[in-house]
């Protein structure tokens, strides 16, 4: 074969072989994104259930009227 041949040969290969290895990183990288999204995802589904409990407990009535018995001159 010609030396031209091979030349253009190992250039193709490498541009394949760096478009594969390309794709494989850009793949690990879409799934590292993907796991951090849902773990932010859930952390904020259970801070807002937290929230919810929260703002139930700050607007219950007997809770207030504790708040104004403890406040109360001893």
């Amino acid at each position: 074969m010609n030396t031209a041949v091979w030349v253009v040969a190992i250039i193709m290969a490498a541009v394949v072989l760096m478009r594969w290895l390309d794709g494989r990183r850009q793949h690990r990288l879409r799934t590292t994104v993907d796991e951090q999204l849902t773990q932010q995802q859930e952390t904020i589904a259970q801070l807002r259930q937290r929230i919810e409990v929260l703002e139930a407990l700050v607007t219950d009535k007997s809770f207030q009227l504790r708040r104004e018995i403890d406040n109360l001159p001893h």
